[in-house]
């Protein structure tokens, strides 16, 4: 059984046309396109930030607890 495009309007059932079809395909390859291009540009960036973001935390860490160390001392 071949299934065709169907356009309901007013409960009147009428065939789609081919340039509503094409148009709507385009639109869909389009989004799939900018959602690949997204997703590759995402994994690209994701080591290097990540890798960056380590080493911030650790730099704080160490300045946290270098500021802990140097109260007591005072103390």
């Amino acid at each position: 059984m071949q299934s065709k495009d169907i356009k309901q309007d007013n409960d009147a059932t009428t065939h789609a046309s081919k340039s509503c079809d094409e148009t709507m395909n385009d639109k869909r390859d389009d989004a799939r396109r900018m959602a690949e291009e997204l997703i590759a540009e995402e994994a690209r960036g994701a080591p290097g930030s990540a890798i960056k973001a380590y080493f911030i935390a650790a730099i704080i860490g160490l300045a946290f607890w270098g500021v802990l160390y140097f109260i007591w001392r005072s103390l």
